[in-house]
């Protein structure tokens, strides 16, 4: 292959038309281990009851418990928002008056079962995309340049004493000797035989991404709990997963679904675009039609829950309650502590500037990688796990899965045991705080809170470092000159 030549790929409309890699019998073993350890935890352990009454796992808008009562009002025919006990859509009493509350814990455990399908077929789809990737190979001009800078600065380091003698408190940066050739020393981790500058990839193993999933200790523990926002989850997994199939009316239709059921996905509707678009840039033509399908979609849902209630209520009482957090129960956000200590006066104004950062990056992240769509995603995921009014370690149980998706990544990010060594201690100290605050009364609300800062840092630290690897391989990928180099400063 000669220098400057350049490896072919299809174009974006086509990226997705790609190869997809079959999903072996292994997901199937994957799913159905999921299932069979959440039925043996519900049937031979406490773990369902204790989970149901954690506030790290369930919150005032996600509680079983509180939609059984709402259920209780809805039949014996009283408005179920009344006492401000239940708030959560009032499509959800629908489905459970007419399924067995007996039979609840088995429908979240298939809709758990549901959200790991459609994240190994995701990952699958990510496979082809990133296959799919263009990597350009060094350039016989770019070579030359790095060597003329080479040459530049070997003659500047010689002649600076005799005709730059005058010019020493100047400084002359420029490229070594060694840059023009990586070699095999200055290379990190493994690379592309076919080019020597290019970092080998891991295979995307979509029953390994399911696994993620199904066998994180933080989905098990939303499952037994019976969280309702699991229903939220699949909407959005699938919502993307039908986007990036190029199916408009069933993507825009769970993403509404998921709208609907917890406000934040709405944010998702960016990348879903884009995934309508195959990665380009979105016509104003599909951006104003994924627009109209999902208003439509989310108009017929608060259609039908009117026609269900016969009362408006629910929309102050559902998006209301998460948009205004009148309810300040601990759990593992930021929102509780700080609203409880601050003064009424200023309540609404940090409202909205807490509420604005969930939603403000969605921009920036656009612009900079539009390119990159399931990227996007991952990273609104992360930050609606961070800013949402009313988190659990569900929404961590969501985007775990996702960074699994995007481990070509891994190799760039710098603090991944110290995000991971702070999730851990969060996890084991969160509920040892909080028993002793609440029932011990040995602590204070201080030694809780402080846990939640700690899971926000990280995930803070997360968020940055994933986006930081992604700029790097980004880099990368379009500077094949400079991939490998060694750049040193010289100082005269």
């Amino acid at each position: 292959m000669s220098g400057n030549t350049k490896r072919r790929s299809p174009p974006p409309s086509a990226t997705l038309r790609a190869r997809v890699p079959s999903l072996s019998g292994s997901l199937g073993a994957a799913i159905a281990g999921g299932i069979g350890a959440r039925l043996v935890l519900l049937h031979f352990s406490p773990l369902a009851q204790i989970a149901a009454n954690r506030i790290e796992v369930v919150t005032p808008v996600t509680s079983f418990k509180r939609l059984k009562e709402g259920l209780f009002l809805f039949e014996n025919g009283v408005t179920p928002y009344e006492g401000g006990v239940y708030n959560q859509a009032p499509l959800l009493l629908a489905l459970f008056h007419f399924l067995p509350l007996e039979l609840s814990p088995y429908v979240f455990i298939l809709v758990d079962a549901l959200i790991a399908y459609f994240l190994a077929k995701l990952a699958a789809l990510k496979s082809a995309v990133r296959d799919a990737e263009e990597w350009p190979t060094r350039s016989e001009t770019g070579a030359k340049v790095l060597a003329e800078s080479a040459a530049k600065a070997r003659s500047v380091t010689v002649d600076g004493a005799g005709s730059n003698a005058g010019k020493t408190d100047e400084t002359s940066a420029a490229v070594s000797g060694a840059a023009a050739a990586p070699t095999a020393e200055a290379a990190e981790g493994e690379l592309e035989a076919s080019d020597p500058t290019r970092p080998r990839d891991q295979a995307i193993t979509p029953w390994l991404v399911a696994i993620a999933y199904l066998w994180s200790p933080y989905s098990v523990l939303a499952c037994l709990a019976q969280s309702t926002l699991l229903f939220s989850h699949v909407g959005t997994v699938a919502a993307v997963y039908f986007s990036a199939k190029k199916n408009r009316v069933l993507g825009l239709m769970f993403l509404a679904a998921s709208t609907y059921l917890s406000l934040y996905p709405a944010m998702l509707l960016i990348p879903c675009a884009l995934l309508l678009s195959g990665g380009s840039k979105p016509s104003t033509s599909t951006v104003f039609s994924a627009v109209v399908l999902f208003v439509t979609f989310a108009a017929a849902l608060l259609g039908l829950s009117y026609s269900l209630v016969r009362s408006w209520d629910f929309l102050d009482a559902t998006y209301g309650f998460i948009i205004f957090v009148p309810d300040l129960t601990p759990n593992i956000g930021l929102y509780w502590y700080f609203f409880i200590e601050m003064f009424d006066q200023f309540r609404t104004f940090f409202l909205l500037v807490f509420q604005i950062l969930a939603f403000i990056f969605s921009v920036p992240l656009t612009i900079r990688f539009g390119s990159h769509p399931l990227f996007i995603t991952l990273s609104m995921v992360l930050i609606i796990a961070i800013f949402k009014s009313y988190p659990s370690v569900s929404d961590t149980a969501l985007y775990i899965p996702f960074i699994v998706m995007h481990q070509e990544l891994l190799k760039y990010t710098r603090n991944t045991y110290f995000v991971f060594m702070c999730l851990a201690y969060a996890t084991v100290l969160s509920p040892l705080f909080y028993d002793l605050w609440i029932y011990a009364g040995s602590g204070n609300s201080n030694f809780f809170y402080a846990i939640t800062l700690v899971i926000g840092l990280s995930q803070v630290i997360l968020a940055i470092d994933i986006t930081y690897a992604m700029v790097r391989r980004e880099w990368e990928r379009r500077n094949p000159e400079l991939r490998r180099a060694r750049v040193e400063i010289f100082h005269q």
